[in-house]
C-alpha cells in the first residue's frame, strides 16, 4: 500500500525492498497490484537529506527486471502462486516539474510539499492533507505516474540521499481515499539487506536462525545465489543475505523504520522460542520463520542422533 493522488479501488501484494549504502543514501524498490477508475499516481514521502549539492533522488529503471521481487522470494519458502494482472486503458499525463522516463513510468521528484502546486493536480495530494501529518513537513516526495488503470507493473525503484544514515526507511503510509486514517489494512512483504543483521542471524547451524520477536526471517544464502544482481542495477548487494518480514492485517498507519542498532539484537535465535509450537510461529512471523523452525528441528534432531 502507499499514497495515491486519486481514490483507489484496490491495492494488494505490496512488496518493498530497502538497503542503506556507505554513501549516506538508501535504495528503495516498490511493487504492488492495484485497480483505479481514475488516472492516478503513487506518491512516496522520503526523508531526504536537504543539505546536498547534487540531486537527492536518482531514479532506477527496473523494466528489464520485472521479476525482481519474485527472485527475492527464491531465497525463502515459495508462496502460493498468484495469477498475473493484465494492464488496460492507457492514460495521458502531464507535469510541470521535471519528468523522468523510468521504464513504464513517468516519475518526478517533488522536493517539498509546496512544490506539489507545480504538478498536474491528477497526480498530486493537496497540502491540506499533508498538513494533517506534520512529520512530513520537511520530506521530499517521489511521484510515479501510473500508465494503466489496473495491473501489476514492474517494480519502481530509486536511490535517495537520506538523513537517516543508520536507519532503513520503508514507505508504508496509506492514503487511498484522500484521507489519513489512524489504522489501515496492510498486505505487505518487506525485504531489507543489512550486514549486521546477517551476523546476528548466524549460519544454518545451532539455534541462530530466526527472530521471533521482530518477525524478520533471513534467506538461506547470499542474494547473488538467487537474484540477478546485474539486472538489479546496484540495488542488491550480492554478498549479503536478504531479510523478510510479512505484515498482513490491520496496523497503525505509518512508515517502517528499521534501525541498524535494533537489528543487532541478542533475541535472535533465543532458546525461549523452542517452547513455541510451529502453529504459533506461523501465525506470528509467517512462512519464513516456520521454515526456519522446521529446519532447526531437523538440524537438532540429526545432531542428537549423532551424539547417541
Amino acid at each position: 500500500m502507499c499514497c495515491f493522488a486519486q481514490p483507489i479501488d484496490s491495492v494488494s501484494r505490496t512488496r518493498i525492498f530497502g538497503r542503506l549504502t556507505k554513501q549516506k543514501s538508501q535504495f528503495v524498490a516498490y511493487q504492488m497490484r492495484y485497480a483505479s477508475e481514475l488516472t492516478n499516481a503513487m506518491i512516496l514521502p522520503v526523508p531526504i537529506q536537504t543539505r546536498t549539492k547534487r540531486s537527492p533522488i536518482r531514479f532506477i529503471d527496473l523494466s528489464a527486471y520485472p521479476e525482481f521481487f519474485r527472485h527475492l522470494e527464491r531465497g525463502f519458502p515459495k508462496p502460493k502462486s498468484l495469477s498475473e494482472s493484465r494492464a488496460v486503458e492507457s492514460a495521458h499525463r502531464h507535469a510541470s516539474l521535471r519528468v523522468h522516463k523510468v521504464g513504464q513510468f513517468e516519475a518526478s521528484f517533488v522536493p517539498t510539499i509546496n512544490h506539489f502546486q507545480k504538478l498536474d493536480p491528477r497526480f498530486s495530494i493537496s497540502k491540506d492533507i499533508w498538513n494533517k501529518i506534520p512529520d512530513y513537513s520537511d520530506y521530499g516526495f517521489v511521484v510515479f505516474q501510473l500508465h494503466e488503470l489496473r495491473g501489476e507493473p514492474h517494480p519502481m525503484a530509486f536511490e535517495f540521499s537520506t538523513r537517516l544514515t543508520d536507519t532503513i526507511f520503508l514507505p508504508t503510509l496509506h492514503i487511498h481515499d484522500g484521507e489519513v486514517h489512524r489504522r489501515e489494512e496492510f498486505d505487505h512483504t518487506m525485504y531489507v539487506q543489512n550486514s549486521e543483521l546477517d551476523l546476528a542471524a548466524g549460519d544454518y547451524q545451532g539455534h541462530k536462525l530466526w527472530d521471533l520477536k521482530s518477525g524478520w526471517a533471513r534467506s538461506h544464502a547470499s542474494a547473488a545465489k538467487f537474484t540477478d544482481t546485474k539486472r538489479a542495477n546496484d540495488l542488491i548487494a550480492g554478498d549479503l543475505k536478504v531479510h523478510r518480514k510479512i505484515m498482513k492485517g490491520t496496523f497503525t498507519n505509518d512508515d517502517q523504520f528499521i534501525s541498524r542498532q535494533n537489528l543487532k539484537t541478542s533475541s535472535l535465535g533465543s532458546t525461549d522460542s523452542l517452547s513455541l509450537s510451529t502453529t504459533l510461529a506461523f501465525g506470528s512471523v509467517g512462512l519464513g520463520s516456520l521454515w526456519f523452525l522446521n529446519r532447526r528441528e531437523r538440524v537438532m534432531s540429526t545432531s542428537g542422533k549423532r551424539k547417541n
